[in-house]
């Protein structure tokens, strides 16, 4: 029990991968801060995911004492670009007192072993990015073997586990519904969709904090760039300043804003449309 307690791993964020001469490399991992202001979903959404974790640490104990499970899985979808990652990283640092475990890409391959860890380090999350890499629908043709393994993995843990799968997709629409619309593997469903002019407005107020930008017509700039992502409204930002130093060495996105209108490409060669 005191092992247990006192394990060096409990409580930080761990990348675990396998390693390169076999068997499985844990690593620490330092996260960038972010604070719920640098998350804008519409209304709602971030609550809704925030209560997930909160919800469920602060009633841990009398949902076990009735006969209640507490593993649970939360899954993010939407179109790329639009803060499923971010608030992934916000919920890593509110999550305070769990051990975080971040799988992405590549590092699918070590999950039955970061369940393991996550299994003896609970409270614990485990955070995997663009699940729809391994857990395509069983109906196409492709290797299922890693899906099997994520399924296996996420129904070996013990009911009374306190762990969190969150993950996040790209292609709902790809998932096997075994593990999507399965609850006790997923539970909650979040839509993480493109912005609405509300909160692209809201982005680039976020994005232009840093530079001067008295006189520019932001809620135009809202009206004008549907069907938008988050990330294309930081590189148009982005742009806007670069011109900015091209033009006069100093950062004032009133001598870009009308000229970046034309110059730069549709919202929609940059992002999903609607």
């Amino acid at each position: 029990k005191a092992m247990r307690e006192l394990d060096v791993y409990r409580g930080h964020v761990l990348t675990v991968e396998e390693g390169s001469l076999g068997g499985v490399s844990i690593q620490f991992t330092s996260l960038d801060t972010v604070g719920r202001e640098g998350v804008i979903l519409q209304p709602g959404v971030l609550d809704r995911v925030e209560h997930e974790i909160t919800g469920f640490s602060r009633h841990g104990p009398r949902l076990n004492e009735s006969g209640f499970h507490l593993k649970r899985g939360t899954l993010l979808y939407g179109p790329p670009g639009n803060g499923k990652t971010l608030t992934t990283r916000f919920l890593a640092g509110v999550a305070r007192g769990r051990t975080v475990l971040l799988l992405a890409g590549g590092r699918f391959g070590s999950m039955a072993e970061a369940c393991r860890v996550a299994h003896r380090l609970q409270p614990s999350m485990v955070i995997m990015d663009d699940v729809d890499l391994i857990a395509e629908d069983r109906s196409s043709s492709r290797d299922c073997s890693m899906l099997h393994e994520l399924l296996n993995a996420m129904d070996g843990l013990s009911i009374d586990a306190d762990i969190h799968f969150l993950l996040t997709t790209n292609q709902f629409e790809l998932l096997e519904p075994a593990l999507a619309l399965r609850p006790g593997r997923i539970d909650l469903l979040v839509e993480v969709p493109l912005p609405d002019t509300a909160c692209r407005e809201r982005l680039f107020r976020l994005n232009c904090a840093s530079v001067k930008h008295d006189g520019v017509d932001i809620a135009g700039w809202a009206e004008r760039t549907e069907g938008a992502s988050a990330t294309y409204i930081r590189e148009l930002i982005r742009r806007a300043v670069m011109k900015s130093y091209d033009e006069g060495g100093s950062v004032d996105l009133r001598q870009t804003h009308v000229c970046l209108l034309y110059t730069s490409p549709s919202p929609r060669d940059l992002s999903t449309s609607r």
